[in-house]
């Protein structure tokens, strides 16, 4: 019996919070305007049929009564709603208040020309000379000028109040005009805050977007006529050198064994790093097309980094490198989606960046750390002395830094590719992939958002 009395209390007090209503400044000013609108309306035309009764003209009073009040009911309604629906400045009540401007404009001049014609009603016999046929002939004839100039009235001042929205949408449309000849990129001037201020922003917005597509379009064709350029050179100079060797074989190779072999040898290398920056080539071209679908699958990453800690740290060490693998000891699985196929060509082309560009005898660190949501894995080295590379440039394609990575022969150790590559994958697994360098150390650091367990069970 208790609770009862509590549940119908919340239930009361719900609705009490339900129905809270508070009126805003809006709605105050539209209730004001609609009211005084309706009030100068109701006054001024019961004058007006005030005025056509002393000119003994025929009607209904009453019934022309009841459509007055009905008529300013209805035009109070009309323009307290409008107010009531729009919370800002809108073009619906910028020409309702032209409108009623334009009426209130209208009738005061209607009440002024019935001021006039009442002191000469009753200042002068005009009374008796309206009784007459001429006198109701002229009568009529002032009412239709009357008529005549309460129209042109409200056309002119509606005209002359809508006329800053008209010159505004002439303005809108010249700058539209512009774009089209000038090119985009131009913002418009906003004023007021209403649908063509509105308008005005999106077309901006738009400008300032297709400006910026533009631009990225034209950038994509200046890297893509670089990017031919380079392929060209890459190629041209493994085949002209492996041209020129054959072309000394033709003329006296053969004879000799030691040239021979000698020649054979650069010919297989540069064979060989032509296939490989072909194969680079295409990895890269697959990887960074937009409708390129991955297979991915719900993979322990700590088990993918152990295979990663015995292959490599067997490569470093024989290399004269020292391996450091950091792992949080706490954490026995991180479960990431991952194509492994695609990841572990991530991994290798960093870790073969790093045993090809780390200084003789240094440490390589690969460190593994983790949130709720992220897993990160940083893979560091040092840098060879005197080695200048620019970070923000490092995932460019054909990127080689400077001079420094060449072999003992010359020969170019990198085809510019490989970076870029493992970005293109860590990006396919929404993850995000980045460098630094510090003190003569290059930093490379990978996250990827880990997969929640109950997510996971749901999803099997």
């Amino acid at each position: 019996m208790k609770k009862r009395p509590q549940r119908k209390g919340r239930l009361q007090a719900k609705r009490i919070v339900k129905f809270k209503w508070k009126p805003d400044s809006n709605q105050v000013l539209g209730f004001f305007v609609a009211l005084a609108g309706a009030v100068f309306f109701h006054e001024e035309t019961n004058l007006l049929i005030q005025f056509l009764l002393e000119c003994h003209m025929e009607m209904n009073e009453s019934l022309v009564q009841a459509g007055l009040n009905m008529v300013t009911v209805v035009m109070f309604l009309l323009i307290f709603w409008t107010f009531l629906r729009s919370r800002r400045a809108s073009l619906t009540k910028y020409y309702m208040l032209s409108v009623l401007a334009s009426v209130f404009t209208m009738l005061l001049l209607t009440y002024g020309m019935g001021q006039i014609w009442f002191v000469i009603y009753n200042w002068t016999n005009l009374g008796n000379y309206l009784d007459s046929i001429q006198g109701g002939i002229v009568g009529t004839a002032l009412l239709n000028i009357l008529l005549i100039l309460n129209i042109v009235t409200f056309v002119l001042c509606f005209t002359l109040l809508l006329k800053p929205k008209m010159k505004y949408i002439h303005y809108i449309s010249d700058e539209v005009r512009k774009m089209e000849k000038e090119g985009f990129g131009k913002e418009l001037t906003i004023k007021s805050d209403d649908e063509l201020a509105e308008l005005a922003k999106r077309i901006s917005s738009m400008s300032v977007t297709l400006k910026e597509k533009q631009d990225h379009e034209k950038q994509e064709e200046e890297s893509r006529n670089r990017m031919i350029a380079d392929i060209a050179h890459d190629l041209r100079t493994p085949l002209t050198s492996v041209i020129g060797y054959v072309d000394l074989l033709k003329e006296n190779g053969f004879d000799d064994r030691e040239k021979f072999d000698q020649y054979m040898e650069v010919v297989d290398r540069r064979l060989s790093n032509l296939k490989t920056l072909t194969d680079q080539l295409f990895d890269y071209t697959k990887l960074t097309q937009t409708d390129l679908k991955i297979n991915k699958e719900a993979v322990n990453l700590l088990s993918l980094l152990e295979y990663i800690d015995i292959e490599y740290g067997n490569i470093y060490k024989r290399a004269g490198f020292t391996w450091q693998f950091v792992m949080e000891p706490s954490k026995r699985e991180l479960t990431v989606l991952l194509d492994t196929e695609k990841f572990m060509r991530c991994m290798g082309n960093l870790l073969e960046n790093a045993r090809k560009y780390a200084a003789q005898g240094t440490t390589i660190r690969l460190e593994v750390s983790n949130t709720n949501e992220i897993v990160t894995l940083r893979l560091s080295n040092e840098m060879i002395p005197g080695e200048s590379l620019d970070a923000d440039r490092l995932f460019e394609r054909f990127y080689k830094g400077d001079a420094s990575r060449t072999t003992k022969k010359g020969e170019s150790t990198s085809t510019g590719l490989g970076l870029p590559i493992a970005r293109a994958i860590v990006e396919l697994h929404q993850g995000r992939l980045q460098s630094v360098i510090e003190n003569g150390r290059i930093q490379f650091m990978i996250e990827l958002p880990l997969v929640d367990k109950k997510e996971e069970s749901e999803r099997r």
